[in-house]
């Protein structure tokens, strides 16, 4: 009895002892690794639960607030534009969207700046842990983030302000691609600044002047006509202006119908986010390549 006892313990630990051995030498996962970084940032976000209170307030108050300016603001400008909404349905859907691109942009930086800070970046990567991987991994939670705005922002919007936008299914399935393809466009811009950061280590002008053009050009709060004409070129270089151009084509509930992929300004919009992802996607990486070899060169991956 005793020693059939001892063979059942013996199997039970052979069983732990294979089990732990194919753990320890085989590869955890790409999506195994991308959901425990989601967990990590996501417990992150929810210990202030205090800032979560007061950014639901804060999506209410914003929409309120350019919903009381479209009271005093002529939509002359808007319709002149070619969009035939109210400056309030235009805005609305400039504020709910900007968020993307915030998080396309920022996030990437903004995390190797934490990590290096914490000295927890040079730990993370030297486990079998690739950096694409360990970028797309903090990365979700920000896109997560900025989707949960989208939506707050549309039912306030919708709950107490009713504005003027379609529920055409083929429209909004427009609009997917048109998000989708900003995010692309704008990760490039952010996967550059990681590049220069990693080498530069003290801030990233990149992404505070292409935050700040984009911010005045790209015509998130008021059409591109308000501009003086020597500005248009600069914000016809932004990725922004027709990923939000296209969205409001598409979004905006307009007399004649809202637009789609297939409409002919529509689909310019599109084909010139996709010139500008052709362009500056292997740019970006190149950078991104050039920032991180030197800082493995340099051992400064660590610092900040």
């Amino acid at each position: 009895m005793h020693h059939r006892h001892h063979e059942k313990l013996e199997k039970v630990l052979e069983t732990f002892k294979e089990d732990g051995e194919k753990r320890r030498y085989n590869d955890v996962s790409f999506r195994e690794k991308t959901l425990i970084l989601l967990e990590k940032g996501f417990k992150t976000f929810w210990s202030y639960k205090g800032w979560i209170a007061l950014d639901i307030i804060g999506t209410v108050v914003i929409v309120a607030l350019y919903y009381y300016v479209s009271f005093i603001v002529s939509a002359s400008e808007v319709e002149k534009a070619g969009y035939g909404a109210d400056f309030f349905t235009f805005a609305l859907i400039g504020i709910a969207f900007q968020q993307y691109t915030y998080s396309s942009i920022q996030v990437f930086s903004h995390e190797i700046r934490y990590e290096q800070e914490n000295g927890t970046l040079e730990a993370v990567l030297s486990t079998r842990t690739e950096f694409p991987t360990f970028l797309i991994g903090v990365a979700l939670l920000s896109f997560i983030y900025a989707t949960y705005f989208l939506i707050c922002s549309f039912l306030v919007a919708f709950i107490f302000f009713d504005p003027f936008i379609t529920t055409n299914i083929f429209s909004l399935l427009s609009v997917l691609v048109l998000i989708f393809l900003s995010i692309l466009a704008h990760i490039c811009i952010g996967i550059t600044s990681v590049g220069i950061i990693m080498k530069i280590k003290e801030g990233d002008p990149l992404i505070w002047l292409f935050g700040w053009l984009t911010l005045l050009l790209s015509g998130i709060y008021y059409p591109l006509g308000l501009l003086p004409l020597y500005l248009i070129p600069i914000a016809l270089l932004l990725p922004l202006t027709y990923a939000l151009d296209g969205i409001r084509l598409c979004l905006i509930d307009l007399p004649s119908g809202s637009e789609t992929l297939l409409s002919p300004q529509v689909f310019n919009d599109v084909l010139a986010l996709l010139i500008f992802i052709t362009i500056m996607l292997p740019l970006s990486l190149k950078v991104f390549r050039w920032g991180f070899d030197e800082a493995r060169k340099e051992g400064t991956l660590h610092a900040y």
